[in-house]
């Protein structure tokens, strides 16, 4: 997450954000506008790339493990919290997740595919960070109680 706040601190330090589009690739744009050389453009290009695959990649993976554990703390219903134990997978999230990546198919975009697949993996790195502040503090807080309950006693 840190890396990704300096890039964007970069590019708005680079060009002026009221410049900036609706754009596939805003690094790109950023190192074209201050001219910078072909090599550095091209190595940047592909590592976009590489880090789009890798994103997209991660959420195919991961997506019906998200699914279902959001499932089992019942925060969607009961259909995501099947699990074969024997084959360790979730069977449902299996099929939702194929179902919403088929439908990603036919969206006829790719920047819109890996758009949506960048954000999907940024939100899940946000929320999971959120979750590990939230238990951290809830296991710090009954870790206080029950020390004050032996001083106590």
């Amino acid at each position: 997450m840190i890396f990704y706040i300096l890039v964007v601190v970069a590019l708005i330090l680079m060009v002026p954000a009221s410049k900036y589009t609706v754009s596939a690739d805003p690094l790109a744009f950023a190192l074209g506008y201050v001219h910078a050389p072909y090599d550095l453009y091209f190595i940047v290009t592909i590592g976009a790339l590489i880090a789009t695959t890798s994103a997209t990649l991660a959420m195919i993976m991961t997506s019906s493990r998200i699914l279902y554990q959001i499932g089992e703390n019942k925060l969607l219903p009961k259909l995501f919290r099947k699990f074969n134990s024997k084959k360790d997978v979730s069977v449902n999230g299996v099929i939702i997740s194929s179902m919403i990546g088929i439908v990603m198919l036919f969206s006829g975009n790719v920047y819109i595919i890996a758009a949506i697949s960048n954000f999907g993996l940024l939100l899940s790195y946000l929320v999971s960070s959120f979750a590990v502040i939230h238990f951290r503090r809830i296991k710090n807080l009954e870790h206080l109680k029950h020390r004050y309950i032996h001083i106590l006693l």
